[in-house]
């Protein structure tokens, strides 16, 4: 099982480009508002060159108030309706009639294009946006979505061109002030994201700071700009600062406000020594590392039942294999959100890495908290890797395997292969299991199966070593020792670190230096 990476879990800062996902409430509310003017010929650029700019890199949100059209809101309903009929054509039509009458609101192809989106239909998605440019040429969405998708395929040059004409056509786009301040928005966005593809920082901060004067101070666009001021690795106060300054702002935000707080993916951001923690941590080297943790003590010591900060914490010790400390900070993320799926996959994810350590079976609290979550997801891959693992561990009173256990074992994660055919980790646990299972050919074919492209993962490297050695400990030694030696030497978390330092040390010393062993990191 491989460790959940600290991007994934917490938030820092920055987002991926991805479509404002269409539905009739949010094609409604691009609509004009009464009293609204059309937007003046010009609008103010940044002041900076026509390069880059990261706060949240999403499409531009729409409009901050709900249209006051009732009708058009019917229309646009009537228009969902039929596309979830599949009934495209129509929905189309009905869009040209919708913009025909109302020239303000969006152009029909670039809601097609949001409602493809929307509905997972990736290849129709460029197709509708060409068609958008053939039929409103002088609309300047098209572009930047066009952006946007060169984005998401870190396609700078093309993506670059593309803004750039989006803003050209914005500049004379006068049709609908709330709609030009919306794209405006977009096209800011879409240069921070640029600028993170590049590494350039102090362009990306310029960005953000432009993006605050026009779409006003939040809390995630303030983070953002810390974030950018770290990357930057001048001054790690300055980020320090802006990211209590965002604390700030969500603090003394009304709980009624129009807007909703910004959160991480835990529910809430990260404090500002959680939030340099993190960053820290990701940075890597000694220093950062223990200046990371000089700032998790902190963070700890002011919010110490946060889940957020507790999350991080447990994913800080594990990745630096200090599981004792990873497990009292799971138990504490535990007691302070028991009914979280976050907590109890953290739990799990260290009760697996801990094994059976210090004469204590951790086995058995995996299994629970796996059980649990795959009970309630069962689609939940991850936690069905981890739930085959605990299981194929298990053992009865006697100190025997668990057959039945076992048993379970292999069909979690035969199931979980047939639905991720191509995932290294998946192939690795269910060689694993076969082998714990007795099915010991069959587990060489599947191992051997996660690392066809010739990489090896830290997990298959120490299963490999193992299967080699109750083959024909003699003939394999060699091979088994290059495996278990290019495994540990690694600082990433694997599961069988333990084990995989305890069989190196068992093997006899190698009579002559031989090549090493690539493993993936």
């Amino acid at each position: 099982m491989k460790l959940t990476s600290l991007r994934s879990l917490l938030v820092a800062g920055g987002m991926l480009v991805t479509f404002q996902l269409s539905t009739a409430d949010s094609i409604a509310q691009t609509a004009p508002r009464a009293g609204t003017t059309p937007a003046p010929r010009t609008t103010a650029a940044p002041a900076v060159p026509a390069v880059a700019s990261q706060a949240p890199a999403v499409a531009a949100p729409v409009a901050t108030t709900q249209a006051e059209d009732p009708q058009l809101k019917e229309e646009y309903d009537k228009v969902v309706a039929k596309f979830k009929e599949s009934q495209f054509g129509d929905a189309l039509e009905a869009l040209k009639k919708i913009y025909a009458a109302r020239p303000n609101t969006k152009p029909p192809r670039i809601i097609m294009t949001e409602l493809f989106a929307q509905a997972n239909v990736a290849q129709a998605v460029p197709v509708s946006l060409e068609m958008a440019v053939q039929e409103t040429p002088e609309d300047p969405e098209a572009y930047l979505l066009m952006a946007e998708l060169q984005l998401n395929q870190r396609n700078a040059t093309a993506a670059e061109l593309l803004i750039e004409r989006g803003e050209q056509k914005l500049a004379n786009y006068r049709v609908n002030a709330e709609r030009h301040k919306n794209l405006q928005t977009k096209v800011l966005q879409d240069r921070i994201t640029l600028c993170d593809i590049r590494q350039q920082w102090e362009l990306k901060q310029r960005y953000i700071a432009t993006l605050i004067n026009h779409s006003g101070e939040t809390s995630s666009l303030v983070r953002a700009l810390g974030v950018a001021y770290f990357q930057e690795n001048k001054d790690d106060n300055k980020a320090r600062d802006l990211f209590a300054r965002a604390d700030g702002i969500d603090a003394n935000k009304p709980a009624d406000a129009n807007k909703p707080a910004d959160v991480s993916q835990n529910g809430k951001p990260l404090p500002a020594d959680a939030m340099m923690a993190q960053l820290y941590m990701q940075r890597g080297g000694a220093d950062a590392i223990q200046k990371a943790n000089t700032s998790l003590d902190a963070a700890l010591r002011a919010y110490s039942k946060s889940p957020e900060v507790l999350s991080l914490a447990v994913i800080m010790k594990l990745s630096e294999n200090k599981l004792a400390e990873a497990q009292k900070m799971s138990e504490a993320l535990y007691s302070a959100d028991p009914y979280s799926d976050n907590a109890k996959r953290l739990v799990a994810i260290v009760a697996l890495h801990r094994g059976i350590d210090a004469g204590q079976n951790y086995y058995p609290v995996a299994e629970k908290f796996f059980q649990e979550l795959v009970t309630k997801s069962p689609s939940d891959s991850n936690a069905v890797d981890g739930l085959a693992l605990a299981l194929c561990e298990a053992t009865t009173s006697d100190g025997k395997p668990d057959q039945d256990r076992l048993k379970r074992a292999v069909e979690y994660a035969v199931g979980n292969v047939q639905k991720n055919q191509n995932n290294r980790e998946y192939l690795a646990t269910l060689g694993w299991v076969l082998f714990k299972a007795g099915q010991k050919q069959q587990a060489v074919e599947v191992l051997q199966r996660s690392c066809a492209d010739g990489r090896v993962g830290q997990n298959a490297a120490y299963y490999l070593a193992e299967l080699q050695l109750d083959a024909d400990r003699v003939k394999n030694v060699e091979s088994a020792r290059k495996l278990l030696s290019a495994a540990v030497e690694l600082q990433q978390p694997f599961l069988k670190r333990g084990e995989a330092k305890a069989l190196l040390d068992t093997l006899p010393a190698a009579a002559t230096a031989s090549p090493t062993t690539t493993i993936q990191r």
